[in-house]
């Protein structure tokens, strides 16, 4: 925290705070966005993802067939550089993001698909993929039985 902060109210009987400046707590992301936009908080360790970064992010994920690591809090940190982007250039970053989703998108399915259910499987995925990862693969394995069953090949 950068500032003392006294409770703040987030409705429906939520709140968060208070918070003494120097302290070091940890939140949803949507709340740390309000707190680090209104100037009380800042990333721990953390610098918003640059153009550069995800620019080196998807050059890996187009030249490797496996799913490339990212850096911690990648989402996260790319939503703070997106809050702070020139709009007349988001459609550059946007295009960049879209790019590296689709790569990662492919391969996440590429390993649902063979369903192998280990952690050497989902080591490089992002918390949000492997949600998806794992209703893609149970939608996937559903699906198998009910074809199996229609052909009689159990």
């Amino acid at each position: 925290m950068l500032k003392p902060t006294p409770k703040i109210d987030l409705g429906e009987d939520e709140a968060i705070g208070p918070f003494n400046e120097g302290e070091i707590v940890t939140l949803p992301a949507w709340q740390a966005l309000h707190l680090v936009k209104a100037g009380l908080a800042k990333l721990k360790n953390d610098e918003p993802v640059n153009l550069a970064e995800l620019y080196s992010c998807l050059w890996k994920e187009e030249r490797q067939t496996a799913l490339q690591p990212l850096p911690e809090n990648f989402l996260l940190r790319l939503r703070f550089f997106i809050e702070t982007f020139p709009e007349d250039e988001k459609k550059k970053l946007a295009s960049a993001f879209r790019d590296l989703v689709c790569r990662r998108l492919e391969k996440v399915a590429k390993v649902a698909v063979r369903a192998r259910q280990n952690v050497k499987a989902t080591e490089n995925m992002l918390p949000e993929e492997k949600v998806l990862y794992s209703e893609l693969a149970s939608n996937i394995n559903e699906w198998l039985k009910v074809l199996h069953k229609f052909l009689n090949i159990e």
